[in-house]
């Protein structure tokens, strides 16, 4: 497939996501890509905040939350590959957001295949762990 169709696709799963995010999440919502701090006196270090074409959804089947990202941008490889954890929701009234962890083996996580231009990545919730907003 051409770099031009695929770029039409991922356009056009971009605008389906922020369709379904406005409809279905709440106003607020939000999404960052985060990996552990390493020596430093924060726990986490952002990799990337997820500002369109994103959505979440969750899976009865797995009991997990699915991130769908729409993107057209070869450097997201390299982004995905740093992010262990994913910070997702509104911030709370202590402006925190609840933290979910991707599987160490990345198994869990599907890049672009043919014309589907979504990344797919399973997480699980990482029970007590927070990301406070800076």
């Amino acid at each position: 497939m051409s770099d031009l169709i695929f770029k039409q696709i991922a356009g056009g799963l971009i605008t389906l996501n922020d369709s379904l995010r406005a409809a279905f999440l709440p106003t607020g919502s939000r999404c960052f890509l985060l990996k552990r701090a390493e020596f430093s006196g924060t726990r986490w270090t952002v990799v990337k905040e997820l500002t369109n074409g994103w959505f979440v959804e969750f899976s009865e089947f797995r009991g997990q939350f699915k991130l769908l990202y729409a993107t057209a941008s070869p450097g997201f490889a390299d982004e995905i590959a740093q992010t262990s954890f994913i910070a997702c929701g509104v911030p709370n009234l202590s402006n925190e957001l609840d933290v979910f962890s991707i599987e160490p083996s990345r198994r869990d996580v599907i890049s672009p295949v043919g014309s589907n231009a979504q990344w797919k990545v399973y997480v699980d919730r990482a029970p007590l762990e927070r990301f406070v907003l800076s």
